[in-house]
């Protein structure tokens, strides 16, 4: 007799207290008995340049396997790299290929690339601290087997190119070579890190949290900060004085404090990952997720057009424009995960759920540990989506992970074997979208196979919930995993028409403006 798992949706409303919000999720059951979307946004042909910036070529309407997540300068000015999150490596002008990851398994993403100080080698680092060294950078030591209480999210090479800083989300340092150890914030920011600066002597480095705080450690100036709600920024260059910077947000607008020259602004639909000065200081480069350089302004006031799905999708629920309702795809969306009761592998398998669920949207979504949170039986209460006693202040609630009983979480009772989805919140300033989620799985998964793969697998039904807290809702066609039956002939993780929804959930359709905590 084949098994036949059925996927049932639910709707509740998990946010009623503040305004503009909205819950969804959809439950999984089990009875017994063509192209993706894809958006193009490349350096302008006219308009605004930024300083003495030239243009050398892009990734941008090229297949990527993985978004871009930084880049660097040839200390020429004449060149630069790309790097993915796969450790792919794109090299323009005269930065030279020396060597990449992209044909290898990573345990952890690529977060950011430094080139050293002769433009004949270049170091990643993943979010495990992972160091990866290639032509004449070295390696001086790194932090992928050492337990870290956050990610590391960015590296700089120090001005000999003999060592370099690891920064981890919390504001944690990490020293390696002839890096000097100055000073964190680890403990005391209400804001994850995104990018670090080295200052020219090596003495001195700064910090740049989400909200677009800069924090200065050693020799490093303060020059100033970019603090706004609804703020996202991902980029940090300095001048080569040391004496001023530019912050780059993630929508293409950059900030230039103390002797940075003020440029153009743009306006871009994919994320701005990552920004690079010139050797002048007259000038930068802006990278985005989609493999753009922009050494011209860019103004976009809609997303690029996309190509027609091969599959059908459909979403949970649609903004005020009759779009799908998503998260803001150009800041981290964090996950935690309660694993007391979890069957033996599936917390790593839900890990690399998500980290398929960011490869299909662009969308960085970042594990922020274990919590001791559980899950509130619906019905008898509302789970917060602002703990800032929890998850620290100013920062919506993560999506949270965790397995249940029939007994205390009665929707699990009979077939079903978990539900997931998101809460949305706006105002009138802000866009409308998800801040938070939360997926629970039945305890009891021995209907299904452990790992990936097709058919009946935790894989799928991973796969399948987390989609869900993506915005995805259930279609009929069996070639989606988002159709509401699993069975022996589903295929391995997504399918074209769960890709191409996914692609509009994501970076393809833009940034948003996104209120960082509750009103």
């Amino acid at each position: 007799m084949s098994l036949l798992v059925t996927l049932r949706r639910r709707i509740v409303a998990l946010l009623t207290v503040m305004v503009g919000s909205a819950g969804l999720v959809a439950a999984l059951v089990v009875p017994t008995g063509g192209s993706s979307v894809t958006a193009v946004v490349g350096a302008a042909a006219g308009g605004d340049r930024f300083g003495d910036a030239a243009d050398f070529g892009s990734m941008a309407g090229k297949a990527l396997a993985q978004p871009i997540v930084g880049m660097a300068a040839s200390p020429t000015g004449r060149g630069y790299w790309l790097v993915a999150r796969d450790g792919g490596v794109f090299s323009f002008g005269d930065a030279r290929f020396l060597g990449s990851t992209g044909a290898l398994r990573l345990n952890k993403p690529i977060v950011g690339m430094s080139s050293t100080p002769s433009g004949s080698g270049y170091f990643f680092v993943a979010s495990d601290g992972g160091v990866f060294t290639f032509g004449d950078a070295t390696f001086r030591g790194s932090t992928g087997a050492v337990p870290l209480a956050q990610p590391i999210v960015a590296m700089a090479a120090t001005p000999s190119g003999r060592g370099y800083w690891l920064v981890a989300r919390d504001g944690g340092i990490f020293t390696f070579g002839d890096a000097g150890f100055f000073g964190s914030d680890a403990g005391r920011l209400s804001q994850p890190v995104v990018a670090i600066g080295a200052t020219p002597t090596g003495r001195g480095y700064w910090l740049l949290t989400a909200d677009g705080r800069v924090r200065n450690h050693g020799d490093a100036v303060a020059a100033g900060s970019a603090p706004r709600s609804g703020t996202s920024v991902s980029g940090f260059a300095r001048t080569p004085t040391g004496r001023g910077y530019w912050i780059a947000g993630s929508s293409g607008s950059v900030g230039a404090f103390g002797d940075a020259a003020t440029y153009a602004p743009s306006s871009v639909n994919s994320k701005v990952v990552g920004i690079a000065p010139t050797p002048t200081g007259q000038g930068y480069w802006l990278a985005t997720s989609t493999g753009a350089v922009l050494s011209h302004a860019v103004v976009e006031s809609a997303p690029a057009p996309v190509l027609q799905a091969s599959g059908p999708y459909a979403f949970l629920a649609t903004d005020r424009s009759g779009r799908g309702m998503r998260y803001n795809p150009c800041a981290p969306v964090r996950y935690v995960i309660n694993p007391d009761g979890a069957p033996a592998g599936m917390a790593g398998e839900v890990q690399e759920a998500f980290r398929r669920l960011s490869a299909a949207t662009g969308i960085d979504f970042t594990f922020a540990g274990t919590t001791t949170e559980t899950h509130i039986t619906i019905g008898s209460g509302q789970r917060r989506s602002y703990q800032p006693d929890r998850y620290g202040a100013g920062q919506w609630a993560p999506v949270l992970i965790s397995w249940a009983t029939a007994a205390s979480e009665p929707t699990l009772s009979g077939s079903t074997l978990g539900y997931g989805g998101s809460t949305s919140y706006w105002l009138s300033t802000t866009h409308q979208a998800y801040v938070t989620g939360e997926v629970v799985f039945d305890r009891d998964l021995s209907v299904l196979r452990g790992g990936f793969g097709a058919g009946l697998t935790r894989g799928n039904l991973a796969q399948h919930e987390i989609a869900h807290v993506a915005g995805l809702d259930h279609v009929q066609d069996r070639a989606q995993i988002m159709n509401p039956s699993l069975s022996a002939q589903t295929p391995d993780g997504y399918g074209p028409g769960d890709r191409a929804g996914l692609a509009q959930l994501g970076q393809a359709s833009g940034c948003l403006n996104v209120a960082s905590r509750p009103a």
